[in-house]
């Protein structure tokens, strides 16, 4: 099954270094099966290419006929001047149309004997080969993994729906991709698959840790960690991976081996994620624990959303027409109370769209700066999220920016379990994490006191923005530049009159 294979299951150490080609998966399963009957050919670019037949190879065994194979089930239709460079890598030989349409003509005998139905079609200046696309492996594999991922990871459900689809993708792509071939081009196509395996390897081992399997499939997040110490998603799942099968030390060495490997290769520090997830562990977080452990009824489903809209200036009631614009074609319901805006969203897609794409689409329709708080059900809740001071103050600093979003822990858990540099903690007590539309990571709190509600800037008004340059004075003159013409209400009158 060639060199590349390796064993998942074996105990292996944390230090950066590389492992040969993965055997049978994490699950140490077999390479061959694709779900059709073992009677039905099977194409692979997996392990060796080929055509199979009841696990047998029937062809084709020369290497630039595989060659002409694998380009073909890759990237579908070709032009037949662009196949004689796929097979000799851009340096064909005089004889290169002659062998080539031997090589047509073999394929198709193998076809004619693996698989009826199947056909080279080499018409009007093109290349393409019809096969079923259940019967080539890495077809099947990138249509298990959108599968998979179409289930999400946001409840017990969503990731027990989605673990069959993962083990069966990973079964496929046992072994080295494109084995036995060389070639510059088989490299890049190699590479590239590589890639999309490591992105599917990556999803399995987050669902396999939400459905408490970390113990069971702890090899494999080593690995992962060994071969990309410098990712941070890979840190952090393999951080958790370790917290949860006991075994603090080793995460601590992993969040280590992170900072060094980013400080020598990037000259950079470690991720806001990676910090976050260390913090967590540090004080036993309640989110570390697997999605699948929690109690019924404690994840969003069959749960509203509720969101409450505290404008700084004006009244709540003015928020109605952008936030309608902003959630069109949602059903949500709308009230006023305790001075918020309170929008109900059903179902719970509903519930993480809105609090992502919804919210991020209401930011650009907003004459006024607007704290979101966003909960589960309870309103005051919500409200109370919405009156955070630590909200305030960091909206304060995101001087361009007009929403804030703070949300509860349990909805926190939901729509941002991995990507955690896009929030940050609240400071207040709230138990909120806060998150400003536009900054993919959030500004700190400014430290002056921002302004309260009751005393908020008026409406956008058109003023020039100055900062003055230094100290640089001409008597009781200051140099200053003019960034833009918005300022938020309460324009500061300069000296000679008008606003400046």
């Amino acid at each position: 099954m060639g060199a590349e294979r390796r064993q998942v299951g074996m105990v292996v150490g944390v230090q950066v270094g590389t492992d040969p080609e993965p055997k049978g998966g994490p699950l140490e399963m077999t390479h061959g099966s694709t779900g059709a009957k073992e009677s039905e050919p099977i194409f692979r670019l997996w392990d060796e290419v080929g055509i199979f037949r009841d696990g047998v190879r029937v062809g084709p065994e020369r290497q630039l006929e595989r060659r002409l194979l694998a380009a073909l089930l890759l990237e579908g239709r070709i032009p037949r001047g662009g196949v004689v460079d796929r097979v000799w890598d851009d340096s064909p030989p005089a004889s290169s149309a002659g062998e080539l349409s031997k090589f047509n003509s073999n394929l198709r005998t193998h076809l004619g004997k693996a698989c009826r139905g199947a056909k080279l079609d080499t018409s009007g200046g093109m290349c393409h080969l019809l096969v079923p696309d259940d019967s080539v492996d890495q077809r099947r594999f990138t249509r298990l993994v959108r599968s998979a991922r179409s289930f999400g990871s946001a409840s017990p459900e969503g990731v027990r729906g989605a673990w069959p689809l993962l083990v069966e993708a990973l079964d496929l792509t046992a072994g080295a991709p494109l084995g036995g071939l060389t070639g510059l081009r088989v490299e890049t196509q190699r590479q590239a698959m590589r890639q999309e395996r490591f992105a599917a390897e990556l999803r399995f081992a987050r669902t396999a840790i939400e459905l408490g399997k970390s113990e069971e499939h702890l090899a494999l997040v080593r690995r992962l960690a060994r071969e990309s110490p410098e990712k941070p998603e890979v840190t952090c799942l393999a951080m958790r991976a370790l917290y949860l099968t006991g075994r603090q030390d080793e995460a601590n060495i992993v969040y280590h081996a992170h900072r060094e490997i980013r400080d020598e290769v990037t000259a950079s520090p470690p991720s806001r994620e990676v910090l976050d997830m260390q913090q967590k562990i540090l004080t036993d977080h309640p989110s570390l624990r697997p999605i699948a452990d929690e109690a019924p009824g404690s994840t969003s489903a069959n749960r509203e959303l509720v969101l409450a809209f505290m404008p700084e200036a004006g009244d709540p009631e003015a928020l109605r027409e952008p936030v309608a614009e902003a959630f069109a074609g949602r059903r949500i319901d709308v009230d006023v109370a305790d001075g918020a805006l309170l929008c109900v969203v059903p179902s719970e897609t509903e519930a993480l769209d809105a609090v992502g794409v919804g919210l991020d689409r209401l930011s650009g329709r907003l004459a006024h700066r607007v704290r979101v708080g966003a909960a589960f059900t309870d309103r005051r809740r919500a409200i109370a999220l919405a009156e955070s001071e630590t909200a305030l103050r960091v909206l304060w600093n995101a001087a361009s920016k007009s929403l804030v979003v703070t949300v509860a822990e349990e909805l926190y858990r939901m729509v941002n379990r991995y990507d955690t540099g896009a929030y940050r903690p609240a400071e207040d007590g709230t138990g909120g994490w806060i998150r400003v539309p536009g900054y993919s990571i959030p500004p700190g709190p400014d430290q002056r006191v921002p302004p309260r509600p009751d005393q908020a800037r008026g409406p956008m008004t058109i003023a020039p923005t100055i900062i003055l340059s230094g100290n640089s004075r001409i008597d009781n003159q200051s140099i200053g530049d003019v960034v833009n013409n918005n300022h938020y209400g309460n324009v500061i009158n300069l000296p000679g009159g008008g606003p400046r």
